[in-house]
């Protein structure tokens, strides 16, 4: 019994250290890649398309001179309730929202 839980113990050590390890690499694709992901992982809705962001494409590092607002949903702690928060960006660090002890900041 003792061998048998031992041995569970180590195959859960290896998955859980291979899991983080591949959670840590940031994916970069070439733009045939990405093209093919886009088209892949778009969203129909009745109003339109969702576009599908991969994080090479730095979607918050815009033109400082554009207006666009965005839109951050959040909550301090799994109790507290939801908070939509819109921000213009702007590239400037700021405080956006507070609740109770946890504050939501925008840095660049």
């Amino acid at each position: 019994m003792k061998k048998i839980l031992s041995l569970c113990g180590i195959i859960t050590l290896i998955g859980t250290s291979t899991t983080s390890l591949v959670a840590c690499n940031t994916t970069q694709y070439n733009e045939i890649q990405l093209k093919e992901l886009k088209g892949k992982n778009n969203i129909n809705t009745k109003d339109g398309i969702l576009e599908w962001i991969s994080p090479q494409e730095r979607p918050f590092n815009n033109n400082p001179d554009d207006n666009k607002y965005c839109f951050v949903v959040w909550r301090s702690n799994e109790n507290a309730d939801w908070r939509i928060v819109k921000f213009q960006n702007n590239n400037a660090t700021k405080e956006l929202d507070t609740q109770s002890e946890f504050v939501l900041r925008l840095s660049q």
